[in-house]
């Protein structure tokens, strides 16, 4: 006899449903999501799987893997599908879940997700990280330009306002030296020295 298990994957406990080819349910429990803990509870029953099926997640490529490498048949499908699937379902719970994808299995009405190698996962996660360092670098390299235009634009705030009185400091006394070495002082020049008093 054909047999087929659902299994609804959690973060800590992962649901189990196994059912015959007449869909009969065989078995139901818990374990942990721990593929040897998986392999512990479906072993103890001693039944030979025809197919293995768990929705796609964040656990399910691991999961897969290290079942398929303990000899289980397990096929990850895809979340929509079997969401449509067990649609007609009035209570959803993790144990309700898990015998909708024992039948499942056992129907076939499934689509397959590919499960990506242990080789294509870890450099998947380099190239993540470094895409988000190299981000990291460039908003850090972006404010400290920012931070360095603004202290540039008063810095020289500071140096066009000192350049401004130094250049009207000059002009007066240029004004003020003209004046006492003028030998003949013009009638203009005796209108601006009244006109600026504090010129000696």
């Amino acid at each position: 006899m054909k047999y087929f298990c659902g299994l609804d994957v959690s973060l800590n406990s992962t649901s189990i449903c196994v059912v015959n080819h007449d869909g009969d349910i065989v078995r139901e429990g818990q374990a942990p999501s721990e593929p040897r803990a998986i392999h512990e509870w479906l072993s103890k029953g001693q039944l030979t799987m025809e197919r293995v099926g768990l929705e796609a997640g964040g656990r399910s490529p691991w999961l897969c893997h290290e079942l398929l490498s303990l000899g289980y048949p397990a096929i990850c499908i895809e979340t929509r599908h079997a969401k449509a699937a067990m649609k007609a379902q009035q209570v959803k719970t993790d144990r309700n879940d898990a015998r909708g994808i024992a039948h499942i299995m056992r129907t076939g009405w499934y689509r397959e997700v590919h499960v990506k190698s242990h080789a294509s996962q870890k450099i998947r996660v380099l190239l993540n990280n470094r895409k988000c360092l190299l981000g990291k670098r460039l908003d850090i390299d972006a404010q400290i330009r920012r931070i360095s235009t603004l202290s540039l634009l008063r810095k020289a705030r500071t140096m066009l306002s000192k350049i401004d009185s130094t250049i009207t400091l000059a002009s007066f006394f240029v004004v003020s030296t003209t004046l006492r070495t003028s030998s003949t002082r013009s009638p203009f020049v005796m209108s601006v020295h009244s006109r600026i008093p504090w010129i000696p």
